[in-house]
């Protein structure tokens, strides 16, 4: 530890993580309604080996919006745009960060740094693994972040948490064993980590000490979900070997569940969670959705759709519906009892970096040809969108007020959409 950690007022955290928070839920119980009206942008360079990366999702807590770039974090004023802060990190994927923000105490931002020894640009393949122990042993100490590794991006994988306010560290970084693309998930003082070596990491918030470590098999590459006393991650598939569903105990790491998928090669999008299920999409034939009982990893039901869903997105739970949205840019709603199909709306438009998102009556979304789009959730109409943009839409953090997306493609950045009094709804049906 870096010190006690001063008490503070408790804060308010509008969007804690991958997909607003530990369930991957993708649901907010308020958001600014359509139509909407653009902001502020926020311009941020592609980065990377080989210059092609840009900002992570957003999280959003008190009126500070933090995103992770691959040599820095970044964060700026939820009502201006405007920079408040912008530190270095060690080279690596720009996975969302997450907030810890306890009662009292220090509000940190915890997150991932490092490509390990084979970013991307080098001659060695990404998916190559480190030599690393996959336990966790004494972490080594760091100082204030700041950009390291050499010219071609290798350096260690590890966690690292700051204070918001200072951006100091505040415990000695802990190593992982490969790099890490699932991002940070954060519950009940517990960060959980995985790693494309197929290592889960719990490592204490409080301490920085890692509470336990599993091999789940295969390599993890989307964002842990935790929900029910369980942590539960997707697992690659290869030529030999099916993609799973692995549910933890978070208390252990002892393997609750596992369900392993139909063929191999095949792919699991990241899951999200409700009370009773754990959805997660499936890249089999046309594309399925999939819902496994949240205790016991059972198959509830199986919902074809027209295209495989967004890997890198996770069906949105609200409760009383799923909604899925497939690379063709075809959103549908289910019945998340039975997987009946409620709904969808074709917006005809490859989706490929992009996953809804839903408060109120709403469904929003981004596409790929930079359109932001709002469904109505009761009758599956679209009720309003932009034209197209200056680059691709994807990865939208909900306030009850503003929306905040990431934008790709030349001009990169970030970009938010507030509710405008002047303009005008539609109603269209799905062609």
């Amino acid at each position: 530890m870096a010190g006690v950690l001063p008490a503070a007022a408790a804060s308010i955290v509008g969007w804690s993580g991958f997909q607003g928070g530990a369930t991957h839920a993708g649901f907010a119980s308020e958001g600014p309604a359509p139509p909407y009206t653009e902001a502020w942008t926020a311009p941020s360079e592609l980065g990377g080996p080989s210059g092609q990366f840009g900002l992570s999702q957003p999280v959003v807590v008190d009126d500070t919006v933090v995103a992770l770039a691959t040599r820095s974090v970044v964060a700026l004023d939820l009502a201006t745009g405007e920079s408040r802060w912008t530190i270095g990190r060690d080279p690596g994927p720009a996975v969302p960060p997450a907030v810890y923000a306890p009662s009292s105490g220090t509000v940190a931002i915890v997150y991932t740094e490092g490509f390990g020894p084979h970013p991307p640009g080098s001659r060695a393949s990404a998916s190559s693994s480190t030599s690393a122990s996959t336990s966790a042993s004494s972490p080594t100490a760091t100082a204030s972040p700041a950009a390291s590794g050499d010219a071609a991006g290798r350096v260690d994988s590890h966690l690292v948490a700051i204070d918001i306010a200072t951006q100091g560290s505040l415990w000695k970084r802990v190593e992982l064993d490969a790099v890490s693309y699932t991002g940070v998930t954060v519950a009940d003082d517990v960060a959980y980590v995985g790693t494309e070596a197929g290592s889960v990491y719990a490592v204490d918030l409080l301490t920085g000490t890692t509470e336990w470590t599993v091999d789940a098999g295969e390599s993890i590459d989307t964002p842990l979900l935790v929900a029910g006393g369980l942590v539960i991650a997707t697992t690659g598939a290869t030529n030999d070997t099916a993609a799973s569903v692995v549910a933890l105990s978070a208390s252990d790491g002892s393997e609750t569940w596992r369900w392993k998928g139909d063929t191999p090669i095949f792919r699991l999008s990241a899951a999200s969670a409700d009370a009773a299920h754990v959805y997660v999409g499936y890249s089999d034939q046309n594309g399925t959705l999939r819902a496994l009982d949240l205790h016991t990893g059972a198959l509830t039901w199986t919902a074809r759709m027209n295209a495989a869903i967004n890997l890198v997105s996770a069906p949105v739970a609200t409760g009383d519906a799923v909604y899925a949205l497939d690379f063709r840019g075809q959103l549908y709603r289910f019945d998340p009892a039975t997987g009946a199909r409620i709904w969808d709306f074709a917006f005809n438009e490859l989706v490929l970096r992009s996953g809804p998102v839903a408060f109120g009556d709403q469904v929003v979304l981004g596409t790929t040809g930079g359109r932001l789009a709002a469904v109505e959730a009761s009758s599956g109409d679209l009720v309003w969108e932009t034209g197209k943009g200056q680059g691709q839409l994807r990865s939208i953090a909900v306030t009850p007020d503003r929306l905040v997306a990431v934008r790709g493609g030349m001009l990169a950045g970030l970009v938010a959409y507030d509710s405008d009094p002047a303009g005008t709804l539609v109603r269209v049906n799905s062609p």
